[in-house]
């Protein structure tokens, strides 16, 4: 079993797996995924189809470590800085499957986003 703790044996991770799409580290001290694993099928990727959806909280992840759809760490920052939403597993390479909660839905979970500077975007 993989098992991650915190000084007071709480446990820091939720491993989520989405059987045939992608398995994810999250951490819930930062709210975000620290890998995510997924495997791409050549004939697959010839029907990818792109496009953009509205990102979602994950529901599989207790309400009170998921990460924010609206927190305050996106978009421009006092500093001059600029944070987009950055795809772990890369929407596109998803968008052969465009079904409800199918594998392009799920790369817009936060639990698959972690901040990316704009420029890199």
């Amino acid at each position: 079993d993989l098992f991650a703790g915190t000084a007071d044996g709480e446990a820091e991770l939720v491993f989520l797996c989405e059987e045939g799409i992608m398995a994810q580290a999250y951490s819930k001290r930062s709210r975000s995924p620290l890998w995510v694993a997924y495997e791409l099928d050549p004939e697959q990727q010839r029907r990818c189809q792109g496009g953009r959806k509205s990102f979602v909280s994950d529901q599989r992840i207790p309400a009170e470590d998921r990460a924010s759809v609206d927190a305050e760490v996106w978009g421009p920052q006092s500093n001059g800085d600029s944070w987009d939403r950055g795809h772990l597993a890369p929407s596109y390479s998803f968008s052969h499957d465009l079904s409800p909660d199918g594998a392009w839905e799920a790369t817009y979970r936060m639990s698959n986003i972690a901040p990316q500077a704009s420029k890199f975007n």
